[in-house]
Formats: structure tokens, sequence, C-alpha cells
């Protein structure tokens, strides 16, 4: 289950990923760069008003640059800009014309590094300071993705949804705003955003001198059997049969948890595409990887005595599985499905443990057409993952991958090869909001350590 639930951090973590770029290169939208900020400007430790206005000034100057000042959305910032920056949708063609990517800027002071924070999402809003700013006292830029919310041509070209497409996207970014932020750059991202971190470092190697993705997974297949192998084997043999048996409890009494999960689901203003029934069975079939994913704790899980409206109750409240299936969910994260069947991979379900109880989905769950729509065709291409995954093999040096153990998503995490100097900090019991503060002291100290190493020499 893909959330974006993140917990603000005091230390941070950041990984230089140095990737190679490929022969083929793009066609670039020229931008006439306006003079950066002038020595007064430079030298001054605090900002003003004044050299904010100037900053303002020559963000427009940039071609195919649009910038507002916006109000604060958090403590640490006194200075926020919106930015919509122009893309082209092919970056090796750019005749198929352009859109325009929000970016927002939170400004610090131009002494200070600048941390790009990749969402791999929608950027709903400005108010996430990541671990890697607030260690630092950096500034901070906040991308959404190519082809989410309003960061979107008219129509979209789905084909253009990729790996590589995105990494320009950022690339070009970085070119544009490095025109005032000269000190070094460090990239960070969450999830999906944490694997968009590792991709554009596998292109522009240069472009930052710390990467630190979070909980990113790379998976080799469109369905890697590494996440059915994690789960059955996550924790404990009693807590997994802890959550075995709640799925199974569920089922069993499939009349009364029905009638409770559209009540719930009414409460909720849930509407699910696929009918309730079909929701019904694979919220419960999701609930065993959202439960590890995003808890572990199998004291919270209602026990066996406990009514069926406790447990489904449970479902939504604590655990919220389906969500997943809602209506808006569906078409709002479409891009992320989208990239998960065409190159990033996805998951299923097993359901051998609930042979007899389900009446829908009584095979393993592919969830290719839970998540795709009947009139879109997705082919699945591994090679581009694959090539990420052998660069960082031999390549991958300066990087800080930070995983929680519990979570499923972990399962198809990255671990560099000794070829590499890179960290790889794997929490005990730790789950998909899994931060650097979770870790021990000395763990954090050592990662702290390296990232001041490596920007040092920036």
């Amino acid at each position: 289950m893909i959330k974006n639930r993140f917990s603000l951090g005091i230390l941070v973590l950041f990984i230089i990923v140095i990737f190679s770029c490929k022969s083929k290169q793009p066609t670039v939208i020229e931008t006439s760069s306006p003079s950066p900020p002038n020595s007064d400007m430079t030298e001054k430790a605090e900002t003003t008003d004044a050299v904010v206005n100037t900053l303002l000034k020559g963000l427009t100057k940039l071609e195919g640059v649009n910038a507002e000042r916006m109000d604060t959305q958090n403590e640490f910032y006194d200075y926020m800009f919106e930015l919509q920056i122009e893309q082209p949708v092919d970056h090796f063609d750019v005749s198929k014309g352009t859109f325009n990517q929000k970016v927002y800027l939170s400004h610090l002071d131009f002494n200070k590094p600048m941390v790009m924070y990749l969402n791999g999402y929608t950027a709903g809003s400005n108010n996430y300071v990541t671990e890697a700013a607030q260690i630092l006292e950096s500034n901070q830029i906040h991308v959404e993705h190519r082809f989410f919310s309003n960061s979107r041509p008219e129509t979209i070209p789905w084909d253009l949804l990729t790996i590589e497409q995105s990494a320009y996207d950022h690339h070009r970014i970085v070119e544009l705003l490095k025109t005032f932020y000269t000190k070094p750059w460090v990239s960070t991202g969450i999830s999906k955003g944490g694997m968009v971190t590792i991709f554009h470092k596998r292109f522009f190697p240069n472009d930052v001198a710390v990467a630190m993705p979070y909980v990113a997974p790379l998976n080799r297949e469109r369905h890697d059997p590494r996440v059915y192998e994690h789960l059955n084997n996550v924790g404990t043999e009693k807590c997994r049969n802890t959550v075995t048996e709640y799925q199974r409890h569920l089922l069993i009494n499939r009349d009364e948890a029905l009638a409770l999960f559209e009540k719930y689901s009414d409460k909720a203003g849930y509407v699910y595409p696929h009918g309730l029934e079909a929701s019904f069975e694979l919220s419960v079939l999701e609930f065993s990887f959202a439960f590890w994913q995003w808890s572990g704790d199998c004291a919270t899980i209602p026990s066996q005595e406990s009514s069926v409206e406790d447990k489904m109750k449970y479902l939504f409240y604590t655990i919220d599985a389906p969500s997943f299936f809602n209506e808006s969910t569906l078409t709002d994260i479409l891009p992320f499905f989208y990239q998960g069947y065409y190159e990033i991979g996805m998951y299923g379900y097993e359901v051998d443990k609930f042979k007899g109880l389900t009446q829908i989905y009584t095979e393993e769950v592919d969830n290719y057409r839970t998540f795709i729509p009947k009139d879109m065709d997705v082919i699945y291409n591994s090679e581009p993952v694959r090539d990420v995954i052998n660069w960082l093999d031999e390549n991958g040096n300066n990087m800080i991958y930070i995983y929680g153990d519990l979570d499923p998503w972990g399962a198809t995490a990255y671990e560099p090869t000794e070829n590499t100097n890179s960290l790889f900090l794997n929490l005990e019991n730790g789950n998909h909001g899994t931060r650097l503060i979770n870790f021990p002291q000395d763990t954090r100290v050592a990662a702290l350590d390296s990232l001041q190493v490596w920007i040092s020499r920036r």
C-alpha cells in the first residue's frame, strides 16, 4: 500500500549515487540564465526581504520558469515560492510539446546546501521538511513527479512516463536552480520518491553531492517473488499466524463482515469501481502487506475472540486497507500504477491460505486489472530497473540506503556490493516509516560522519 505518511526527524542521512549518462542525448530547452545573486547577497548570513525579492526577479528571468511568493507552510522557512518549470514532454524530441512541472522552493540562505526532495507523487503542499534539510539547516526544493496532478500535458502520453524521462526532468531543475544555489546539493526521497532519487543519480552522477533514498524498492520483475517470500517469513511465526487468522475470520464471517464493510465505507465516503464484494476481498488480501508496511505490532490486532465489528474498525481505522481500492486512489495515483506495470514493478496476493473462503479471487491475484483501466494496455519492461541495479553494483558509491526490516517494500531493497563504499541501514523491527532518527546513536553518528565527508569533497 502506498501512503504519504512521513515522520519528521532531526538527524539525517544522504546518499551519493554517481550515475553514468546514456549515450543518447536529449534535445535540451535552452534557457537564458540571469546573473547570480551579487556578492552582497551571498555573503549575508541572514536573508532579508530585499534579497528574496531579488531572487524572485531572478527566477522569473529564467526561460520557462514562472515563480510566485507563497505563504510559508512550516516554521523552518520564512520564504517560500511556487515554481512552474516548463519541461519537454519528451526530452529526446521537444517537438512533442511541453508541460509545467510544479516545484516548491523553500529559501533559507544562499551559503547553505540545497536539498532536492523528490516526491515521486503529487506535491500537494510544502509543509514537509526532510531530515536532510533539518540536519544541514539547508534550503529545500520539493518536486512533484511528471504526470501527477497538474504537472502534466493536457493529454498524457503514457509511454513517456519513464525512469529516464523523469531523471531528465530533475536534471533540468538542478541546472536551472544552481544559478542561485551554488553550494553542495543533496537529493532525497521516500518510497517511490526514494526510487526516483536513485534513478536520477543513475543518469546524472554530478548533479548532487549526496543522495539519500528511504525505503526504496528496486523490483527485478513485474511481480517480484521476493515480496511473497518476505510476507511468508517476516516477524515471528506467531505474529504471522495472528495476521492470517485475522484475515480468515473476516472471510469466514462474510455476511456480517460485508455489511460492516459497507457501513464503514459509507462513513469514509469510499466508492469502489470494482464493486463492494470485490473490494472487500481485495482489502482483506491487502491487509497482510499493509500491516507489515505500516505497523508490524501484532499486539494491536484484535484478538480472535473480539467481534467482527472490532476487526472491521481495525481494517479501516488502523490499517485503512480499503482506501487502496477507493475510486479517488485509483484515479489520483494512476501514474504510479502505470509505472508499476510498465517499469518499476508491483505486487499481487497469494490466496492459498484462504481457499474456499474467497468467492471472487480464488487464484493468485495479479492486480494488473485491479489498478490498470480496461482501456489501457501496459507491457512490462524489466530492463530499465535492471540497468540501474547493474550500474549501482559497480558505481554506486557514497550512498546511504535506509530501510525497515518488517516493510514488504524492503523485500526488494537494494543492498550495495563490496565494490562500492555505500552504506546500507536496515532497522530491526522498522517499517515503511523508518527514518534515520529511529536508528541507534552509533549508527546515526557513523552515517552523519560519512555525509559530512562526502559533502565536504564538493
